[in-house]
């Protein structure tokens, strides 16, 4: 019996501390995240009919967006973010389980890759993309600030190649050298070499870690800014994406409360169109992507 009570006082404590413990991250969570985000949403339906006044009004906010001048505003920006998407998933993503497995495979330079390609990572993207922009004015090669639109994205678009390996590749490598060696023996026994052995072993092997990034990449679709800040600070036009406008209306509207409820009902819309989006990818990525078995 002693030892009951001992038992239920030790696990007493245990929840006390526990309670103490969480309470701090809890409470956090509860203020900035829930709070904060509630009053979001409830912004979309306030209509201010002076800078200190405002009315509810449930569709206002979101149908001055649809005017014939907005929609072909914010058609542009959504082009380039459509744009920085194909960007990432036909180049970005390609290159960087490349540069992974080139890593696994443990071929020449492979550690000196292994370092600059996470270099960016640790040092501020800022940073490196001011001495990449440095670079190409020294060479006089003035796409970035004289260029068509074309030469202005092919140049912001190769900026963003140059931050985006860090990440994804130390993951993809890290799950590259957990697959037993027994399995890659074995295939090497069975014929499979270069190619073969990356599709029919490595990528089924690594294929959770790609999905994640897929489906993380859809999610922030519409919240990309392509890192036009660090090319353009305020002043991006050709480049500009759905994001990066989200960002800079944002920024304007510093104390000034009445120009949140627009900004936070196009947030909404854009919420709207991401979510099912990014389920429906989600589905068919694990339903129908290459099994480790």
């Amino acid at each position: 019996m002693k030892k009951s009570k001992g038992i239920q006082a030790g696990n007493r404590k245990s929840l006390i501390f526990y309670i103490i413990l969480m309470a701090i991250p809890t409470i956090q969570f509860v203020l900035f995240y829930i709070c904060v985000n509630f009053n979001s949403f409830l912004l979309a339906f306030k209509h201010y009919t002076t800078t200190d006044s405002y009315e509810i009004n449930l569709t206002k906010n979101f149908t001055d967006w649809f005017s014939p001048q907005n929609v072909e505003l914010l058609g542009g920006y959504l082009r380039n973010s459509l744009l920085a998407f194909a960007l990432q998933l036909v180049v970005t993503t390609p290159l960087g389980v490349f540069f992974a497995f080139y890593i696994f495979k443990k071929m020449p330079m492979a550690g000196f890759f292994r370092v600059m390609l996470f270099v960016p990572s640790v040092v501020s993207a800022l940073v490196v993309l001011k001495v990449y922009t440095e670079f190409f004015a020294g060479a006089e090669l003035l796409w970035l600030s004289n260029g068509t639109r074309v030469q202005k994205l092919v140049m912001v678009f190769l900026g963003n190649i140059l931050v985006s390996f860090g990440t994804s590749v130390l993951l993809y490598a890290n799950k590259m050298s957990a697959i037993a060696p027994e399995v890659m023996e074995s295939a090497q026994l069975d014929g499979a070499s270069g190619i073969k052995e990356f599709i029919y072993v490595v990528f089924p092997m690594i294929y959770p870690t790609f999905s994640v990034f897929l489906i993380t990449s859809i999610a922030s679709l519409l919240t990309n800014q392509l890192n036009n800040f660090a090319f353009y600070g305020f002043d991006a036009q050709a480049t500009a994406t759905f994001g990066y406008y989200l960002f800079i209306q944002l920024e304007k509207t510093s104390n000034r409360v009445y120009l949140l409820p627009a900004l936070s009902a196009l947030g909404l819309m854009a919420t709207a169109v991401t979510i099912p989006v990014t389920f429906i990818v989600k589905f068919f990525v694990t339903k129908f992507g290459p099994s480790e078995d």
